[in-house]
């Protein structure tokens, strides 16, 4: 008797999902012999000299046994043969995320890929989609069964694709990754100058960096009608991973009262920013402010210029406002003269960087211009602690 063509076989290699034929035959016998398969003693099909069974093998059939057996009426006992199947099982990919799918910008995320089989896998590949919708991917990792991010960023958001081959199959899983972060402008600017006039809607588009979404309220105003703020995704592609969006709502001012501050709340789960919109009457006063966008070095000097062109004889007060990603740090007082003034910075440190508006103030009316100051910096010692003669430095650049 012959299985698939040998006489000595016990064990049989299959791969899953390939279609396979069980090959029963033997050689003698008088009359001739029929034959028959059974599966784990369930009978199959009968055969008359040669009997064949195909299938398509699946987890399930691994381990099996498979038993021919011939028998005919010169016998009392059959003649029997059994083999066991070993089914060569492509990957089943199971995709985790620790700690979780949706993580705040900052904290430390691993994604890991575990695969079932019974065999080893030849390899594992790492994709990543922006646009869902879209059949592009990018490759960002081979060979490892995990990636992780010390400190995962907002451009860190995706879909992730862990996509696992062995010689049977290949198998792939996709996981979502969101990342939370508070609202705020592209360039850290709070305060937006708007021209404005009279009986006419100012419309006002901000873009702003944030995950989730947000809510837009007003939360002062000179007194012009306002409109209901509108929240859109701000690209050529809307994706499950949108972080940025274009707030868009306007102002219609009927007084000259009107023109002047109004203060927008945005926030979303991770927090909030406070932005300032200055409705100036077109054509009446502006504020400079320059240099644009300065830049200076640790321990070195920079010079803040800041004027008003104004066509009323009208006695301003001058303040200088220094803001950090939206946050107020402190208010300071510049030199004055007439219609200009200028902010010192003598020793530039982190600490100075930010934006620095320039506001004026007369009677009923709040005039602002400003600009963003960056500096390059070196490690600055905070402080120090000695303990059990070890010193202690904390330091930031």
């Amino acid at each position: 008797m012959k299985i698939n063509g040998k006489k000595e076989i016990v064990f049989l290699d299959v791969d899953e999902g390939i279609k396979f034929t069980l090959n029963c035959s033997v050689d003698s016998g008088k009359p001739v012999g029929t034959l028959e398969w059974k599966r784990n003693g369930q009978h199959l099909l009968f055969g008359v000299h040669h009997v064949s069974f195909t299938f398509i093998p699946n987890e399930s059939d691994n381990g099996d046994n498979y038993t021919c057996s011939a028998r005919n009426p010169a016998t009392d006992y059959p003649l029997t043969r059994t083999i066991q199947l070993f089914v060569n099982l492509r990957p089943r990919v199971i995709l985790t995320a620790d700690p979780s799918t949706n993580v705040n910008e900052g904290q430390m995320l691993t994604l890991t890929c575990n695969y079932t089989s019974n065999i080893q896998y030849d390899k594992i590949l790492w994709l990543k989609k922006i646009d869902t919708s879209s059949n592009s991917s990018e490759h960002i990792k081979s060979g490892y069964l995990s990636i992780s991010f010390d400190k995962i960023t907002r451009e860190d958001m995706g879909q992730y694709i862990c996509q696992v081959t062995n010689r049977v199959g290949t198998d792939s899983l996709k996981i979502n990754i969101t990342v939370s972060f508070p609202p705020r402008t592209f360039k850290q600017e709070v305060i937006y100058n708007i021209n404005g006039e009279y009986g006419k809607l100012s419309t006002i588009i901000i873009d702003i960096n944030c995950y989730p979404s947000v809510t837009v309220s007003w939360a002062q105003t000179a007194g012009g009608k306002l409109g209901i703020w509108t929240t859109n995704p701000n690209g050529k592609v809307i994706t499950l991973f949108n972080h940025k969006f274009s707030l868009e709502s306007t102002i219609l001012p009927t007084k000259e009262e009107h023109f002047g501050s109004y203060h927008v709340i945005v926030r979303n789960s991770r927090g909030s920013v406070e932005l300032i919109i200055q409705l100036i009457l077109k054509e009446d006063s502006k504020v400079n402010v320059f240099p644009h966008a300065p830049v200076c070095s640790t321990s070195d000097a920079v010079d803040l210029f800041c004027n008003i062109s104004s066509k009323k004889n009208v006695h301003w007060n001058v303040i200088w406002e220094h803001y950090f990603n939206g946050v107020h740090i402190r208010t300071l007082q510049g030199i004055t003269d007439q219609q200009s003034t200028s902010l010192d910075i003598t020793f530039c440190d982190f600490k100075d960087e930010g934006q620095y508006i320039c506001v004026w103030n007369a009677q009923n009316r709040r005039l602002i211009g400003s600009t963003l100051l960056a500096v390059n910096g070196i490690f600055v010692f905070l402080s120090y602690k000695k303990c059990d003669k070890k010193m202690i430095i904390r330091s930031e650049i």
